[in-house]
């Protein structure tokens, strides 16, 4: 699936019933290396965003600060990418790159 889409970030909340958040991570990057993620972590759940982290997310934000996770993607999508981000055979040119992230930001972040 995310072959077909090629997203640069994904959000994924590790309260999804059923979900290993961890084990979803390491399969995405498996398909898509470029992506980056953010979990969003609820209380008691410092454990999967730790396993989330070391999978390969790029950040997480805790529910009670959800507030920060507009900076949070901004900042993750402005940085450079990190060593692996771009192993992938599906890089975007960064002229494409630059255009998918301008139009999957929230307006006012």
């Amino acid at each position: 699936m995310l072959a077909e889409f090629l997203p640069d970030l994904i959000v994924v909340d590790n309260a999804v019933p059923r979900c290993d958040v961890p084990a979803l991570i390491r399969k995405g990057r498996e398909e898509h290396p470029e992506a980056r993620w953010v979990v969003v972590s609820g209380p008691g759940s410092e454990e999967i965003a730790v396993e989330s982290m070391k999978a390969g997310a790029s950040d997480y934000v805790a529910k009670k600060s959800i507030n920060r996770l507009g900076s949070i993607v901004k900042a993750i999508l402005e940085a450079p990418p990190r060593r692996g981000d771009l192993g992938g055979t599906g890089a975007c040119p960064p002229s494409s790159r630059t255009f998918r992230r301008e139009r999957t930001l929230p307006t006012g972040y």
